[in-house]
C-alpha cells in the first residue's frame, strides 16, 4: 500500500503510474494526477479557445468537412492532402492546410531542394565538364558536326538531359573512363550499352561475331 500526497488515501502500488526516478511510482495517484493535469491546461491561457476549437473540429469531422488552418475556410475532405510519413507510410490522417494553401509551400520547397542540391543547368554543364571532358562549347560543336544524329546508330538526339521521346533519346557525352578524355556523343541507348560491355572493343567484335554467327547455326 501507498498513500497519495494529493488526497491522503492509503491504495494499492497498482493506482500509482511508473516513474522511471522512484522504485514505488509517481507520489499522486492516478485520479490525482488526471485531475490536477486537467487543472493545469484550464489555467493554461486560451484554454477556452482551444477547447472550443477542439469542438468545433470535432463537429466538423461529424459533417465530413475539415477547416483549413492556414485560410480559415471550411471545405470537403478530398480538398486536403493525406499526411506521409518519412518512409512513406500513409496512416490516414489529413494535413492540417488545404490543398490551394499547400500547393505554394510546395513549390517554395521544390525551387529551394533545387538550389539545395544544385539542379540548375550551369550546374549540370559543369559537372558534366568535370566528368567526361566536355564542356558546352565542344558539346555544342560535336553535337553540330555529327549533325544531332548519335555517332553509333544515327538517330535523331535531342539535347543533354532531354528525356526520350519519339523522335530520338537524350544526348549523352561519351568519353574514355580512364583518361576521361571525351570520344563523342551517343544516344542513351548506345552509350547505356557501351556500359554495359565495359568498353572493350574485344567484347564488341566477339559480341557482333555472334549475331552474324550464332552457335546455334553452327550446330
Amino acid at each position: 500500500m501507498k498513500r497519495c500526497s494529493k488526497c491522503g488515501v492509503e491504495k494499492p502500488l497498482e493506482a500509482f503510474s511508473r516513474d522511471a526516478s522512484k522504485s514505488n511510482g509517481s507520489s499522486s495517484c492516478k485520479p490525482c494526477a488526471i485531475a490536477t493535469s486537467a487543472a493545469w491546461r484550464q489555467a493554461r491561457p486560451g484554454a477556452a479557445a482551444r477547447a472550443a476549437a477542439r469542438q468545433a473540429s470535432e463537429d466538423l469531422a461529424q459533417q465530413g468537412r475539415r477547416r483549413c488552418s492556414k485560410c480559415g475556410e471550411d471545405k470537403t475532405l478530398d480538398n486536403f492532402y493525406v499526411r506521409g510519413t518519412r518512409k512513406g507510410v500513409r496512416d490516414g490522417r489529413l494535413r492540417s492546410w488545404c490543398k490551394i494553401c499547400t500547393r505554394p509551400t510546395g513549390e517554395a520547397l521544390d525551387r529551394q531542394r533545387a538550389r539545395k542540391y544544385h539542379t540548375r543547368p550551369a550546374h549540370k554543364a559543369r559537372q558534366r565538364e568535370l566528368a567526361t571532358g566536355f564542356n558546352a562549347a565542344l558539346f555544342a560543336r560535336v553535337l553540330e558536326r555529327q549533325k544531332g544524329l548519335c555517332a553509333i546508330c544515327g538517330k535523331k538526339m535531342l539535347g543533354p538531359g532531354r528525356t526520350q521521346a519519339r523522335s530520338g533519346s537524350k544526348a549523352c557525352a561519351d568519353h574514355d573512363h580512364t583518361t576521361r578524355t571525351p570520344r563523342g556523343i551517343l544516344c542513351g541507348r548506345c552509350n547505356s550499352a557501351l556500359g554495359l560491355f565495359d568498353d572493350s572493343p574485344e567484347r564488341l567484335i566477339t559480341a557482333a561475331y555472334y549475331l552474324i554467327n550464332p552457335p546455334v547455326e553452327r550446330a
